[in-house]
């Protein structure tokens, strides 16, 4: 049963880019242990959040298992055709859209009207095209507990003038900021240099 959800879980995840090979891609920074997933926007469960570019997905051993330390904890890197100061207001939207059309997407009970997502997010570092903001996600988990959860956030937005691109890193777990399961989660970053590789330089 386990498999089966995993497999859901992947496939509405994996759209591969432009026939690229997922190892060809490599946004962020984690080490072997990290189960790695590319894809490519629009995101067909949320086509609202309307930009072009790629997200790198990173889960570490027992994100699925709600008896690991890991549940629910992992992070994830965009890419994308943004110029322009993400909002928190833009931020927010662009987590309700996601978490709303992935949760829907997975629910098979289709009988059951599952609630919206709550984002809230606050600024709280801004210097130099580097923005940090920190948040709560409120989502309905539709893949193992079916229950609501709440979810602790860091985002960190960079802008690459020389690309003409946003780059935005996502940091999520259950556990709280004072947790050391985000010493882990706050060691995850992009490659050195992002803004001026070529999306598929290998390392």
């Amino acid at each position: 049963m386990k498999k089966n959800i995993i497999i859901i879980f992947l496939f509405a995840h994996t759209i591969l880019l432009f026939g690229q090979k997922q190892e060809d891609v490599n946004l962020l920074e984690t080490d072997n242990t990290w189960r790695k997933e590319i894809f490519n926007f629009p995101i067909p469960f949320a086509k609202e959040i309307d930009f072009e570019g790629i997200a790198d997905v990173r889960f570490p051993k027992g994100w699925e298992d709600v008896k690991s330390h890991n549940f629910w904890s992992y992070a994830f890197g965009w890419n994308i055709s943004l110029n322009k100061k993400l909002t928190e207001e833009a931020l927010e939207k662009c987590m309700q859209i996601y978490f709303d059309g992935l949760m829907n997407v997975v629910n098979k009970d289709k009988k059951k009207e599952i609630p919206n997502t709550i984002a809230l997010f606050t600024e709280v570092f801004n210097s130099d095209g580097k923005i940090s903001y920190k948040g709560k996600i409120k989502i309905f988990d539709a893949f193992f507990t079916k229950k609501t959860l709440l979810l602790n956030v860091i985002v960190d937005y960079f802008y690459c003038k020389q690309k003409n691109k946003s780059m935005i890193l996502f940091k999520l777990s259950p556990k709280k900021m004072e947790n050391d399961l985000w010493l882990d989660l706050k060691k995850i970053k992009f490659r050195n240099n992002i803004c001026s590789l070529t999306l598929y330089d290998k390392k």
